[in-house]
Formats: C-alpha cells, structure tokens, sequence
C-alpha cells in the first residue's frame, strides 16, 4: 500500500526525534451492508476506510497519531507532529524552581537574596 522507501523515511524521521522505537500502521477497508426485510431492501450501505498510525515510544512513554494523508507530507507531518508533542518531563525540583522564579517578589523570599 505504501512505498518502502516512505515508510522507511517515516520511521527515520521519528528516530530521529528522539523515539526508542517507531511503530508505523497502515490500513484499508471496504464495507458493503445490504439490510432486507421481508424480501426488500431497506438499506443499502458501503464505505472506505483507510489511513496511517504512527506510534512512538519514549521508554515507557507512548505517542499515537492517526491520518487517513498517506502522501510523503501527510506522513511526515505526523512523525514531526508526535515529536513536538513529546515534551520532556521536568521533575520536581525543576517545577518548584519555574514557580518560585514566577512569584512576585513580595512573595518570593529568594529573590531578595
């Protein structure tokens, strides 16, 4: 469904950013429904599905996005997309230092030292 080269470009690109592991899924399905009721059709339906989800793992953290754009920039979108997503975490101590810098200085003792 997807040339190899592509999909090997939208793998790359997600490593790239920084993912452990790149998980492309591509999929296409047709449907057809007829609903008959005493010998006549009521209903008859039919649809397409297709589109693309990417995957990306950050050690035991997980990105997902889904498009039915299977082009090259569709595709690649998607990877640069899920990696502006991945923000890193700050920890604790980080926070507290970000509030406390963000205080006003009439309640923020540090910043009279």
């Amino acid at each position: 469904m997807l040339d190899q080269a592509l999909v090997g470009d939208v793998l790359q690109r997600s490593r790239q950013g920084g993912a452990d592991f790149a998980e492309l899924y591509v999929e296409r399905s047709s449907r057809r429904s007829l609903r008959v009721l005493s010998g006549e059709v009521k209903e008859a339906t039919s649809g397409l599905e297709y589109g693309a989800g990417l995957r990306l793992f950050y050690g035991t953290e997980v990105v997902y996005a889904y498009t039915n754009d299977l082009s090259p920039a569709g595709l690649l979108e998607v990877a640069d997309t899920l990696e502006s997503a991945k923000k890193p975490i700050v920890n604790h101590q980080e926070l507290s230092a970000i509030t406390e810098s963000r205080r006003p200085a009439s309640e923020n003792p540090s910043a009279f030292r």
